[in-house]
């Protein structure tokens, strides 16, 4: 998550007690372009992956197939000296909802919330 922020990019964790079209849904309407997971979590979004918006998979333990290691990619970049400037009101977080009563909504926090 403090990465992301680092990054300027926005964080959205997926709970990992979801089915595959929950996690799609969440998925393709917060527009995630990078997933991470690891081995006990890969069965459930490779049974959804090609209706992912997702531009890059990692693992987050093992490579595999499709997987790369994102320790790997960590090792071979500097670590950056600077991070992106954010304002308080741009979105650090989107944290779906449980969508008790309809699909999940996501709840964006801004920086400043956190």
């Amino acid at each position: 998550m403090f990465a992301a922020a680092r990054l300027g990019a926005i964080f959205v964790p997926l709970n990992f007690r979801l089915s595959g079209p929950e996690l799609s849904y969440i998925i393709n309407n917060a527009g995630v372009h990078t997933l991470v997971t690891d081995t006990p979590h890969r069965p459930v979004i490779d049974s959804i992956r090609a209706e992912l918006p997702c531009r890059r998979f990692f693992s987050a333990d093992q490579p595999a197939e499709g997987w790369p290691d994102i320790a790997g990619l960590l090792a071979a970049r500097d670590p950056l000296k600077t991070g992106e400037r954010v304002a308080e009101d741009e979105i650090a977080i989107i944290m779906f909802t449980s969508g008790t009563t309809g699909r999940p909504k996501g709840a964006m926090l801004t920086h400043g919330n956190i």
